[in-house]
C-alpha cells in the first residue's frame, strides 16, 4: 500500500515539476521580447531627445534624457550628467553631473567611468583626488575607453613618468590610434628643449599645428583662438622702431582684412624653439619664424592710421607666452616682428 502511494506521490511531482518548468518557460520566452522592446523603445526616446537636443530646446531635451536617466538607461545618465555640467536645460551643478556620471560608472559603462575619473582629477564637482582618478582611469581603460587609455598616459607624463607613459600606451597602440600618435609624438620629442614636459611640447606643438592650419585655411577665427581675450599683442611693422599694441580682436580683423586682399597668400612657419619660463612649471615662451607671400601686400593699423606695406614676402618672428592649466593652453602674450622685402 506504501509503494502505491509512494509511486503516485513521485508521478504527482514529475507532473508538478513539469507544469513549474513549462510556466517558467513560458515566463522567460514572454520576459525576452520584453526586455528587447524596453531596449527599442528606449534608444526611440534617447534618439528623439537628441534631436530636441540639437534644436537647441534644451529644457524639453532634459526632461527626456532625466526620464530615460531613472530608469537605469546609461544614454540618458550621461547626458543628464553633461547637461548638469554646461547648465543646458537646468542649472549648472559639477556635482550632480558627478553623481550621474557615478551612476553610469558604478553600472560598467566605460564613458561613465573616464567623466568620473575627469572629475576626479580636476576636482569637478567632488574633492580633487588624484589616486582615485588614476583607479577610475584604470578601470575605464581595461572596459575599453579609448579616451582613458590616453587620459592616463599624460598623467604618468604630467608627474614625469615618462618611461611608464610609453610603457602603457605600448599596451593599446593595436587598437588606439590616439595611443599611438601620443607614443610617437613622445619619443620624436625634442631633447634639446630642457625642462620642458614631453606632454606640454605635444600640447604646444598641436596648438601651433592648428594655428597653421588656420591660416592656410585663410580662418582668421582659428588663428587667434588660442589667445586670452586680454592677452597682450604687440605687432612692429617693417622699418618702423616702435610696436604697435592690438587687441585680439584687432589681430583677429588684421588677418582677416590681409585673407580679403592678397589673391595667392602663402604661409610656412620654421620650428619651434619652446623654452620653460624661470619659476613657473607650466609657462613657456614659444618663438618661431613665419614666412608668409602677400601679393597685394600687408595691410596694418599704427598709431599713424592704416598702414599698406607693399612687400611681396614678410618674414615674421613670433614670441609667444603660454600657459597651460587643466590640459588647457592659452596664449597669454605675443609679439610679430614684420620685416619685408621684395
Amino acid at each position: 500500500m506504501r509503494h502505491k502511494n509512494s509511486n503516485r506521490s513521485i508521478s504527482y511531482l514529475r507532473r508538478r515539476t513539469a507544469i513549474m518548468l513549462f510556466v517558467s518557460h513560458g515566463l522567460l520566452c514572454f520576459a525576452l521580447p520584453s526586455l528587447a522592446d524596453k531596449s527599442a523603445r528606449e534608444a526611440v526616446e534617447a534618439l528623439e531627445a537628441y534631436a530636441v537636443y540639437k534644436m537647441a530646446m534644451y529644457d524639453d531635451a532634459f526632461s527626456r534624457f532625466m526620464a530615460l536617466a531613472q530608469k537605469g538607461n546609461h544614454q540618458g545618465m550621461l547626458n543628464v550628467a553633461g547637461m548638469f555640467a554646461a547648465g543646458l536645460g537646468t542649472t549648472k551643478d559639477l556635482g550632480a553631473a558627478y553623481d550621474w556620471y557615478r551612476k553610469s560608472a558604478n553600472g560598467g559603462h566605460p564613458i561613465g567611468m573616464f567623466y568620473v575619473a575627469e572629475a576626479y582629477q580636476h576636482g569637478h564637482g567632488v574633492e580633487q583626488d588624484h589616486a582615485a582618478a588614476r583607479r577610475w582611469y584604470l578601470s575605464a581603460s581595461e572596459t575599453g575607453s579609448q579616451d582613458a587609455q590616453i587620459a592616463y598616459a599624460k598623467l604618468l607624463l604630467d608627474t614625469g613618468e615618462t618611461r611608464q607613459a610609453s610603457e602603457w600606451l605600448a599596451k593599446w597602440t593595436a587598437k588606439n590610434s590616439g595611443a599611438a600618435e601620443l607614443l610617437a609624438a613622445i619619443e620624436n620629442t625634442n631633447k634639446t628643449d630642457a625642462g620642458v614636459a614631453p606632454l606640454d611640447r605635444i600640447s604646444i606643438a598641436n596648438a601651433w599645428s592648428s594655428i597653421d592650419r588656420s591660416a592656410q585655411a585663410s580662418n582668421a577665427h582659428g588663428i587667434v583662438h588660442f589667445l586670452d581675450y586680454d592677452a597682450e599683442v604687440q605687432l612692429r611693422l617693417p622699418g618702423l622702431p616702435t610696436w604697435t599694441t592690438m587687441s585680439k580682436d584687432e589681430l583677429r580683423a588684421l588677418w582677416e582684412r590681409n585673407f580679403k586682399s592678397s589673391g595667392q597668400y602663402r604661409y610656412s612657419r620654421g620650428d619651434l624653439q619652446i623654452k620653460r619660463l624661470d619659476g613657473s612649471r607650466k609657462r613657456y615662451r614659444v618663438v618661431s619664424t613665419i614666412n608668409e607671400v602677400l601679393p597685394a601686400g600687408l595691410i596694418a593699423k599704427s598709431a599713424g592710421g592704416e598702414v599698406q606695406v607693399n612687400a611681396a614676402t614678410l618674414t615674421i618672428t613670433e614670441s609667444a607666452i603660454v600657459s597651460i592649466i587643466d590640459d588647457k593652453l592659452r596664449i597669454n602674450e605675443i609679439k610679430l616682428d614684420i620685416s619685408g622685402h621684395n
